[in-house]
């Protein structure tokens, strides 16, 4: 009975730092530095624009990132510009690179929001960006959902 309580718990504990591994890989994700690559216009129809976001994230990390899925919207000075997705999982190796595409929609009815966004930045040397990001884990035991809040400061240089 003792030796299969003792592999019962090196069982558990062997699980139990798995589980840990899983976890910090995915953790990661709050760490990566993120760089715009570009844009283009997937699709348009009478009342959105589809779009595909290329952005190149960073893992300053010893270990690996993993992003299961982001559900985010993005605001410019405190308007909504635009709503979006990952539809697939990315990893990122340690201190490793990758290009990551996003889908996003800014629906027509924003479009006014976004003209006076754009329209108060142009007064500024600055323009206020910030993103409602839901980060998706899987586990065995389901999807666990996190929100993030980002915030960041863009300068503008008007030639």
């Amino acid at each position: 009975m003792n030796r299969l309580a003792g592999i019962l718990i090196a069982g558990i504990m062997i699980l139990g730092l798995q589980g840990c591994a899983f976890l910090q890989k995915r953790l990661a994700v709050k760490d990566l530095k993120i760089d715009f690559q570009g844009v283009s216009v997937t699709a348009l129809t009478l009342d959105k624009i589809n779009l595909e976001v290329a952005l190149e994230a960073f893992n300053p990390n010893d270990v690996e990132a993993i992003i299961d899925r982001l559900d985010y919207t993005v605001f410019i000075e405190d308007r909504k510009a635009m709503t979006g997705y990952t539809d697939r999982t990315y990893r990122i190796s340690p201190h490793g690179k990758k290009l990551i595409k996003l889908n996003a929609t800014i629906r027509l009815v924003d479009l006014p929001d976004v003209f006076l966004a754009i329209k108060e930045a142009a007064k500024k040397s600055s323009v206020k960006t910030s993103a409602d990001v839901k980060v998706h884990v899987k586990t065995i035991l389901g999807t666990f959902t996190r929100t993030v809040k980002l915030e960041k400061y863009i300068p503008l240089e008007w030639k």
